[in-house]
């Protein structure tokens, strides 16, 4: 082989190597970038994830207050109702408490 062919086979082998290292470099490159657009989107995705949860936390909490006012008022309702009831039949009821105590 002649000495020019050795300097063009080295010279070859060199740019090859030189063209490997850079590959090299590019691609830990593109990881790293891959990586941290990862990262960022997993940020985004989780806080949009806590604001939607935030969200449904409100909704539910509204929801269960209107239902809980809305039981007190339906419950108030009866009570008021059972004690017109039972005012209603004191008289009835007294009476015939006095008719056993008297009549024995």
């Amino acid at each position: 082989m002649s000495l020019e062919a050795i300097k063009t086979v080295t010279a070859a082998e060199k740019n090859a190597e030189r063209v490997r290292c850079e590959a090299q470099v590019q691609a830990k490159q593109m990881v790293t970038e891959a990586e941290n657009l990862g990262k960022q989107d997993l940020a985004l995705a989780k806080a949009r994830a806590e604001e939607a949860i935030a969200s449904i936390d409100r909704d539910v909490s509204a929801k269960s207050a209107v239902a809980a006012e809305e039981i007190a008022q339906n419950t108030d309702a009866a009570c008021q109702k059972l004690r017109q009831e039972a005012k209603s039949k004191m008289d009835e009821a007294v009476a015939i408490i006095i008719g056993r105590i008297v009549n024995g």
